[in-house]
């Protein structure tokens, strides 16, 4: 037997009435870089961009996140928000309940608006009860000039996860879920001037797991690790006004989880022996 008939096998016996359905989520962004490219080597312009605060936006790093839980006992909701007082303040924020958490931060810095970002959250699920978490975390926005026929490359190092267990009720149906997302926007004037251009890039990890009315059973936890990159064209003779902003997220979601009886519970153990005994095997 292969260990994805013994894994299908275990979703079976889960499905069967008994299920932990735990999601997990984080992001972080650990550096984030500015590259310009001269577009018109023979103009004379020497490509150049500056940045200066607008008193359109919050004046540092935003963090914001929120917790729900749901027993047969009571509803319970707590929530945070944390705002830096300049652009280079560092903020962080939490929240939690017996059965969720949520948490984000930001590192705010001249220029760019960010040095870091981070977020993460758990929601965890027992016999009636489940959760929900959601964590966001930016910086000002970034306004730039840009000088003539240059591009600009705003690039962030990241990384992203998702995980989801196995875990669910079939009578009921559900989808369980959790991940982080990451965008990024780049905006200016078009070359005539007439419109606003924007380039917008994300990149996500998302979990998920779902059981059908049907019992079929799907779903996979996914990670992310790289670079992104947004970008912007001045391909006009003149300096333009810009501007560069960041979010990342992460939320998810568990599910209620049914009270085991003890011959399903005895099928998860024995299922779980299986999936040990072939690890085993295979490291042997």
């Amino acid at each position: 037997m292969t260990s994805k008939m013994v894994l299908a096998g275990l979703a079976l016996a889960l499905s069967g009435g008994t299920a932990l359905a735990d999601s997990r989520g984080a992001g972080e962004v650990t550096a984030v870089s500015v590259t310009l490219i001269d577009l018109d080597p023979n103009d004379g312009v020497t490509p150049s961009i500056s940045f200066a605060a607008s008193a359109n936006d919050y004046a540092g790093p935003y963090a914001y996140g929120y917790v729900r839980a749901s027993t047969p006992e009571e509803d319970i909701y707590r929530e945070y928000t944390r705002t830096g007082a300049t652009p280079t303040s560092g903020v962080s924020g939490s929240s939690s309940t017996a059965w969720s958490s949520a948490s984000s931060g930001a590192a705010g810095a001249d220029g760019v608006g960010f040095a870091s970002l981070s977020v993460k959250g758990e929601a965890l699920s027992g016999a009636g009860i489940s959760g929900v978490y959601y964590a966001t975390s930016n910086a000002p926005a970034a306004w730039f000039t840009l000088s003539a026929n240059t591009q600009v490359v705003f690039t962030v190092t990241a990384s992203l996860s998702g995980q989801t267990t196995l875990g669910g009720d079939p009578d009921t149906g559900f989808v369980e879920n959790g991940g982080a997302v990451l965008q990024l926007e780049t905006r200016g004037p078009s070359a005539d001037g007439t419109t606003t251009v924007y380039d917008r890039q994300s990149a996500a990890a998302v979990a998920w797991y779902l059981v059908a009315d049907d019992g079929t059973v799907s779903g996979e936890s996914q990670s992310w690790s790289g670079q992104l990159a947004s970008s912007y064209s001045n391909t006009t003779g003149d300096a333009v006004d810009g501007r560069f902003s960041a979010v990342l997220s992460v939320a998810g979601t568990s599910v209620v989880a049914a009270v085991p009886e003890p011959s399903s519970t005895a099928l998860i153990l024995a299922g779980l022996a299986a999936v040990g005994g072939i690890a085993r095997r295979r490291r042997a």
